[in-house]
């Protein structure tokens, strides 16, 4: 098993790096300007601790937040820690979120990995991390997953609340028995499944952030107007 880096897998690592921190996606904890050839070349060879003053840079990949970000930067970190390893952080203040790398240290492998190995397996986390400059999503699936998640999350957060609101309004006057009917209707789980199954023909879900799916507010009029029309016209 290999101990150290050859002069030449350094060098190699250097150029790689340097491809890192040129995407947008990427978000070093100093300024690039400030992470010199030695800086660098001293993580690289210290496994991202660095040595003395030049010590270890964390690298914030693909931010997002409530209100910064995208569906495609929360997906692109589901992806690279479910199928790669990375580390995800998630949870922060205002529903930030990142992978968390640090610059010039290498993947954990096995313990019978190389180094050879495990340049490799950076190799291609950094080809993926990079190639989001051209093409913003890593995994499509983890997309569509993400976002029907989101669009389900919607309801119990605030989506039912408005939808109610619409239904209610369409009966001002009526008595304590129609108000019983719709609150039961919600309450059996029936308003939810009507509304997501009209889908895309009646609303368009929106993903205005990486936190959340909201349809616009004429589709919400609509499809609550539709489930008054076969559930309640009669009355």
């Amino acid at each position: 098993m290999e101990d150290m880096m050859t002069t030449e897998q350094v060098a190699a690592m250097t150029v790689l790096w340097r491809r890192l921190l040129d995407s947008q996606y990427v978000h070093p904890d100093v300024p690039v300007s400030q992470i010199t050839d030695e800086w660098l070349a001293g993580l690289i060879i210290t496994d991202g601790i660095g040595v003395g003053v030049l010590g270890e840079i964390e690298l914030k990949v693909c931010q997002y937040s409530d209100y910064s970000g995208s569906t495609c930067d929360r997906a692109n970190c589901i992806t690279l820690a479910d199928d790669y390893g990375l580390t995800h952080y998630e949870g922060g203040v205002w529903g930030h979120g990142y992978i968390t790398m640090h610059l010039g240290e290498l993947p954990a492998g096995a313990w019978d990995e190389t180094i050879t190995d495990r340049v490799g397996a950076l190799t291609m986390i950094i080809d993926l991390i990079a190639g989001l400059d051209e093409y913003p999503i890593i995994d499509e699936s983890a997309l569509f997953e993400l976002e029907a998640l989101l669009t389900e999350e919607a309801w119990d957060a605030w989506l039912e609340s408005d939808v109610l609101f619409e239904i209610r309004s369409a009966f001002p006057d009526s008595d304590d028995t129609m108000a019983a009917r719709i609150d039961s209707f919600a309450e059996s789980g029936e308003l939810r499944e009507a509304f997501y199954a009209m889908g895309d023909g009646m609303y368009e879900w929106h993903y205005e952030s990486a936190n959340s799916a909201t349809p616009t507010s004429a589709g919400i009029v609509r499809a609550a107007n539709q489930i008054i029309a076969d559930h309640f016209a009669a009355d």
